[in-house]
């Protein structure tokens, strides 16, 4: 009788330590779970390359995704091939990226989207250090829908552009495309009411097509050169230019701002158009270019 108490008591104790080992073991391995987790998506936010499908792709709107990437603090962003283009809302890009696009791939508006005036497709405002590049032959696209804008029930607007460069600096646009905005391709501004002019931009082997109201306006820079590219197709509201340098208001101005190598082509318009309203003289420059209108 006293052996089986002992044997009772013996198997007792073996249970509760297999008991006590086991909820350390599932405790562990949970903990250890988790931690891979937290490593894994802290990882994908610090490295410095990733692409916006590590965050997600929806064919009807990647906006979340999109701008969570952007968000991310990544240094360099790729948006890499999916089934369709990217459709999003707009966009803010930050400072101190490198947004890559692969051969080809498209950063497209939400159809039914954009209603308000002043709905720019990627805006990059007050912020330094940024690259905007299209690789392989096709490049990067930037496409709105114009045709879309320009009658109801959107209401009437020439400002929805497809990249907005406001008071920034030190920024790359190379191998673009600039599609069939509701305003301009491409706009390089700043405050009406004064603020940095946008600094140290580099514009090159672009293309703005099928745009609305210009390809490419000019309100205020400094250290502007334009290369390579070209300025077609400008239809929907005046000027209706390939090229428009228009300072705003007597605190904007343009200092060395240089057009190189550059095609204006089939605008409604001026292929090129000026109209100066700031105080300060304008310093600009144009090499090599050529346009069909000899406009």
């Amino acid at each position: 009788m006293q052996f089986s108490v002992e044997k009772k008591n013996v198997y007792g104790i073996f249970r509760s330590m297999r008991n006590y080992i086991y909820i350390r073991w599932t405790w562990f391995y949970s903990f250890c779970l988790c931690a891979v987790a937290v490593l894994a998506c802290t990882s994908r936010v610090l490295a410095a390359d990733v692409r916006v499908s590590q965050f997600g792709y929806d064919a009807e709107d990647s906006t979340r995704f999109i701008q969570a990437a952007l968000d991310s603090g990544a240094k360099r962003i790729v948006f890499d091939r999916q089934k369709g283009p990217w459709i999003t809302l707009p966009l803010l890009a930050r400072s101190n990226q490198e947004l890559i696009f692969e051969d080809g791939v498209e950063l497209q508006a939400k159809r039914g989207a954009f209603m308000g005036i002043r709905d720019y497709l990627l805006t990059l405002a007050n912020v330094t250090n940024v690259t905007l590049r299209g690789l392989g032959k096709s490049g990067g696209v930037l496409r709105m829908h114009k045709k879309d804008y320009q009658k109801p029930p959107y209401p009437r607007s020439q400002w929805r552009f497809a990249l907005r460069l406001h008071s920034v600096q030190d920024v790359l646009v190379e191998n673009m495309s600039f599609i069939s905005s509701g305003g301009d391709g491409i706009i390089v501004s700043e405050p009406d009411e004064g603020g940095a002019p946008s600094r140290n931009v580099t514009i090159r082997n672009c293309v703005c097509d099928d745009n609305h109201r210009q390809g490419i306006s000019v309100i205020s820079a400094e250290n502007l050169l334009v290369e390579n590219c070209v300025f077609k197709n400008t239809s929907g509201t005046p000027p209706q230019a390939g090229v428009d340098i228009e300072p705003n208001s007597n605190v904007q101005y343009l200092v060395n701002v240089v057009f190189r190598n550059c095609v204006t082509s089939g605008n409604a318009g001026k292929d090129s158009n000026s109209t100066f309203r700031s105080s300060i003289p304008p310093a600009r420059l144009c090499r090599c270019c050529s346009t069909t209108a000899g406009q």
